[in-house]
């Protein structure tokens, strides 16, 4: 399930901030992927490899993709988390929990916990 792999401690991003505090961001949290959220959820996914560094520093983070992501609850099973990721060809899906954002998963966070179930399977 989502629960048993996605990471509760989750960066994101407000609609109206900008790209500026955008690239600060990104420095410092050390992350590829932000959920920009408005009223608390995610409406849309901002990753490292698709900002246009042309852009003014003020252009809102609302204004720099329209990537809407992917929504799924912590009982929703990995393998429709992967198949959704596949299937909208992104490495990240957030975890939402009463209306209000959880946690996140990343390829990465998948590839850990399969590799966990098998190391307990092969124990």
């Amino acid at each position: 399930m989502a629960k048993e792999v996605m990471t509760t401690a989750v960066s994101a991003l407000h609609w109206n901030d900008s790209l500026e505090k955008a690239f600060q961001r990104f420095r410092v949290d050390s992350v590829h992927y932000y959920p920009i959220l408005r009223d608390g959820l995610p409406v849309k996914v901002i990753d490292l490899g698709s900002v246009d560094y042309t852009l003014p520093q003020n252009t809102p983070v609302q204004d720099l993709t329209d990537v809407d992501p992917i929504l799924v609850e912590p009982e929703t099973l990995l393998h429709a988390v992967i198949q959704r990721m596949s299937e909208e060809d992104q490495g990240v899906a957030f975890v939402i929990t009463n209306n209000r954002l959880s946690g996140i998963i990343t390829r990465k966070d998948i590839m850990r916990g399969i590799a966990e179930k098998r190391s307990l399977l092969f124990a």
